[in-house]
């Protein structure tokens, strides 16, 4: 699903979108609760920066894409019996019957299934996009939980669709949501706009104290948006406990964040 908040037709256009990988769902009710603190800033007349938030959100429209991958997200918290395919099953049974035989694993089945990142096809989907693609686990050729790349860039539905809507909608920002470490990365290989993604970076460092670095710019969505699509853009890592994100966290992180969209909606409706 792609929510849109304040003026759909604007000409200043901001992308969030979370839970890529599996196990990070946690970002999914801290992007809804976002778009409600929002909601709720334009009905009760809430203001940032001085301006009405009425005003920011009728000069920017806000997507969210909350869980670019359901199925994955899914199998992490109800492991192989939340998926209705025989098919699919068998190719997460293969997965893990391939990982444990290269020691790429040495945990349960079950723990396996919890610790999912990919999709349910075993694509790691934050590796299927065209950013250095060929080089990425070059040795890895079968599906599994995580890191596999799959056949080529843009070979699964859930990243077509994201590039789908990138292309065809003219974002002027894209915001990654993920977890885990409290960090924010701005900058890849042969980034078209690293001057802006490092000014959205030190804003969100602002609100939350995360940590700012750079990042390898190896197949992730942020480093094609930066490199091929010349899309400034930020991955946000929510939480530090392992993923799953312990929900005992989330007080926290919605404290740190809860701001982070009308702030980076005032920056993209001033530059």
């Amino acid at each position: 699903y792609d929510v849109i908040v304040g003026n759909p037709n604007a000409s200043k256009k901001i992308l969030f979108q979370g839970a890529i990988h599996a196990r990070e769902y946690i970002v999914v009710p801290l992007m809804m609760q976002q778009l409600e603190y929002l909601a709720a800033g334009f009905t009760n007349n809430g203001t940032y920066m001085t301006q009405p938030l009425s005003n920011i959100l009728g000069q920017v429209a806000f997507h969210f894409v909350p869980m670019l991958n359901p199925d994955g997200v899914t199998i992490s918290q109800m492991g192989e019996n939340g998926i209705q395919s025989e098919e699919l099953r068998q190719t997460m049974q293969a997965a893990y019957a391939a990982d444990k035989a290269s020691s790429r694993t040495t945990v349960s089945y079950e723990e396996y299934m919890r610790r999912w990142k990919a999709n349910a096809r075993g694509v790691d989907l934050n590796y299927n996009f065209a950013a250095n693609w060929e080089g990425i686990n070059v040795s890895l050729t079968h599906p599994s939980a995580n890191g596999y790349k799959g056949t080529n860039p843009l070979s699964e539905s859930e990243s077509q669709a994201i590039a789908n809507l990138i292309q065809g909608t003219g974002f002027n920002a894209v915001i990654n949501y993920h977890a885990m470490g409290n960090v924010i990365y701005w900058d890849t290989q042969i980034n078209q706009k690293a001057a802006e993604s490092k000014a959205l970076a030190n804003a969100v460092h602002a609100l939350n104290g995360y940590s700012v670095l750079g990042s390898k710019g190896v197949g992730g969505l942020k480093d094609w948006l930066q490199q091929a699509a010349g899309i400034p853009g930020i991955t946000i890592e929510v939480g530090r406990s392992t993923c799953p994100v312990s929900f005992s966290e989330y007080p926290a992180i919605w404290n740190q964040n809860k701001a982070v969209p009308a702030t980076l909606g005032y920056y993209v409706a001033t530059h």
